[in-house]
């Protein structure tokens, strides 16, 4: 009968620990804004790509931008008539989904359950890459704390998980589409 106790008390500590993160510093702040950066080269010329979930407006968009001088150069580059086109594709946000209270509230209790908040800074491989980029996610609190995580083809396990979430609740992949 002990044996069947013990049993049963380690099976329910188990399911009660199972998806539970440990508590962290932001675990109790309220989560505003989270930026993926997508890192394909680009910065490097001054293009920027941004995916943004904006948690006070309940909508997520995608804005790629250009800094004045690389923008500067593409119009002088440009063939007539197509400077009004690259002023509308670059530094113009572009609404990507919307989402509600309810939904909003589902992706923060999944995603701070499945351990977003523990990601350590930086993930980095240590192998050579001569020709990739990564990605940065910047998580926003409404006290300005900034929770950043930057990616080199090294990920934590729980990155695909908490993707999903971001697709399933928000209704918008994590990553900018350009």
């Amino acid at each position: 009968m002990k044996k069947v106790f013990a049993c049963f008390a380690a099976l329910v500590l188990a399911l009660a620990l199972a998806g539970c993160a440990p508590k962290t510093e932001y675990d109790d702040k309220e989560l505003v804004k989270i930026e993926y950066h997508g890192g394909d080269g680009m910065g490097l010329w001054g293009i920027n790509d941004y995916r943004v979930f904006d948690f006070e407006k309940n909508i997520v968009y995608d804005i790629t931008i250009a800094e004045e001088e690389a923008l500067q150069e593409m119009i002088d580059r440009a063939e007539e008539g197509q400077a009004e086109e690259i002023l509308q594709q670059y530094n113009n946000p572009k609404t990507v989904a919307t989402f509600t209270e309810e939904q909003e509230e589902a992706f923060v209790s999944h995603i701070r359950k499945a351990g977003i908040y523990g990601w350590k800074d930086s993930y980095k491989t240590d192998e050579v890459i001569y020709d990739g980029a990564g990605f940065s996610l910047e998580l926003t609190f409404s006290d300005d704390s900034v929770k950043r995580t930057d990616f080199y083809y090294k990920y934590p396990r729980n990155l695909k998980k908490i993707q999903s979430y971001f697709l399933s609740d928000l209704g918008a992949d994590m990553r900018h589409n350009r």
